[in-house]
């Protein structure tokens, strides 16, 4: 299971990305021993009641259905860690990801 196909998805470019601002970037030193696991969501992500292209977030939930989500966020992100799950998820909005593109000096842009 690497997929929920038509809601999330594990955004390995974007996984990477990440991988590397927290390695070469001092303004990311404090993250250095975080897994931080990015899904791309099919839906806008929701913020507040208000769309959003990402945001980051400790996976937690309370209550009955703790067991039940820990387990699948396990499932989901098994391989990223060596076996131990994310101590954070960065969720972005799959469709404004795919709008974004690198140019020649590696900076992230916004394709018009």
């Amino acid at each position: 299971m690497r997929h929920f196909s038509d809601t999330f998805g594990l955004a390995d470019e974007g996984q990477g990305l990440v991988a590397q601002l927290v390695q070469d970037l001092d303004e990311f030193a404090h993250l250095r021993e975080c897994r931080i696991a990015v899904l791309a969501s099919q839906e806008t992500p929701m913020l507040h009641g208000h769309p959003c292209w990402a945001f980051i977030a400790r996976p937690q939930v309370q209550g009955v259905c703790k067991p039940l989500f820990d387990f699948l966020v396990s499932r989901f992100t098994a391989g990223l860690f060596e076996g131990e799950d994310p101590d954070y998820l960065l969720i972005l909005d799959a469709a404004v990801w795919a709008g974004w593109a690198r140019d020649p000096l590696g900076q992230v842009r916004k394709e018009a």
